[in-house]
């Protein structure tokens, strides 16, 4: 009988040795997936932010201009004067501009019957721009009347050319800090 007695005794501390590790176990299991669980909620989370983000730049542009977009080469129609033939990456170098966000390939833009992104703003300032960002923004145009040089600058204020509109401002002596508006 000691000996059936020894062999439950030792099957009991078996038992609760196994069942001491099997909680082990299941603790860490159940941290394990509750920090797997937290990385996924983030990551879900920051994808819905960037989600957002997207959203609110595809109705900014809606907004200002509406549309489908296309890539490698761009033929821009602006007002109606001017046939620009550009390409993505040139309309893009300068990030966080609205150019940038619009022909990111993110978003639509309109076109019309031939393939033309049509552009509701001034053919000749638009013009000049495209010239700028094509001589990488080194240097600020020159301009022969006080009225292109104001165009100009709207311009760069409504492509969202932050750094340029202030250089700019800066060159023509305008000293306040708010937008511009000739």
């Amino acid at each position: 009988m000691v000996n059936i007695e020894k062999a439950y005794l030792q099957k009991m501390k078996n038992l609760t040795e196994m069942k001491s590790k099997i909680n082990t176990n299941y603790k860490f299991s159940h941290m394990f997936m509750q920090k797997q669980h937290e990385k996924l909620v983030q990551y879900r989370n920051n994808i819905l932010a960037e989600k957002v983000q997207w959203e609110n730049e595809r109705d900014k542009l809606h907004n200002k201009l509406g549309g489908t977009f296309g890539s490698g080469i761009i033929c821009l129609d602006v007002g109606g004067t001017h046939r620009i033939k550009t390409n993505a990456n040139l309309l893009t170098s300068v990030r966080g501009s609205l150019l940038a966000k619009m022909f990111s390939g993110k978003h639509e833009v309109p076109t019309d019957d031939r393939g033309n992104i049509f552009l509701d703003r001034d053919g000749e300032t638009f013009l000049t721009l495209i010239n700028y960002l094509r001589n990488h923004r080194k240097e600020l145009p020159k301009f022969d009347y006080i009225q292109q040089e104001e165009l100009f600058l709207k311009e760069l204020e409504f492509w969202e050319l932050d750094e340029d509109y202030e250089r700019m401002k800066k060159a023509m002596g305008v000293k306040s800090d708010k937008k511009y508006t000739p």
